[in-house]
């Protein structure tokens, strides 16, 4: 099911995903961080799919309209007034805001070994007290080796310490849950643009 607000060659396509429920207090928070954009934006709104065809089918949507930007708002992130005029003045194919996961991050002594060495003691630190350790949702690739000696890539969370607030910080790997992307990016990729893995199977696509 979808839903969509037209305006006549909007450049901006606010692409939401959901469940088919939100908040009153989340309507209000996107209306007052649209509201500078509402002459200028197509909103869609769209449930009933696993989230990376949702996305799919939103960027579908986006290129058909001929916006410039296609920005991704999901329906449990709550921004600044300021959010989507500051992720356009990057200028940049992809930004997202920081925002932080809501699910603990359970650190290892083979995880804290590659920590970088500022951000090492502030989380050691919190772990030996049993403070929660919770990351912004951006991550870094990086390459460790296992116990057998193995070299293997993966990604790591960019912590606290490694950026200062409101800083443009590179990323490896950011959520969707608040991001700006340019449209052309997408004209340069092959689709799937997105493709979910974890606990698919083949019904899910139907």
């Amino acid at each position: 099911m979808a839903w969509e607000h037209i305006r006549p060659r909007a450049d901006i396509f606010v692409g939401i995903p959901h469940r088919g429920q939100v908040s009153t207090a989340w309507a209000i928070n996107m209306l007052h961080a649209l509201s500078p954009y509402l002459s200028r934006a197509r909103l869609f709104t769209i449930q009933g799919h696993p989230i990376d065809v949702s996305r799919d089918v939103l960027v579908e949507r986006a290129l058909a309209s001929g916006a410039e930007y296609i920005y991704f708002l999901d329906s449990d992130i709550y921004t600044e007034p300021d959010t989507l005029q500051r992720l356009r003045r990057h200028d940049l194919p992809i930004v997202t805001a920081l925002y932080y996961r809501r699910h603990e991050l359970p650190v290892t002594d083979e995880m804290l070994a590659y920590l970088p060495e500022r951000s090492r003691p502030i989380v050691e630190a919190k772990r030996q007290v049993g403070m929660p350790i919770f990351t912004p949702a951006i991550w870094k690739d990086f390459t460790y080796t296992d116990e057998k000696g193995n070299k293997l890539r993966s990604f790591r969370p960019v912590l606290d310490g490694e950026f200062s607030p409101g800083e443009l910080v590179e990323a490896d790997a950011v959520p969707m849950g608040c991001c700006l992307i340019k449209t052309e990016v997408f004209r340069q990729l092959p689709r799937p643009w997105f493709y979910w893995t974890l606990g698919r199977y083949p019904a899910m696509l139907k």
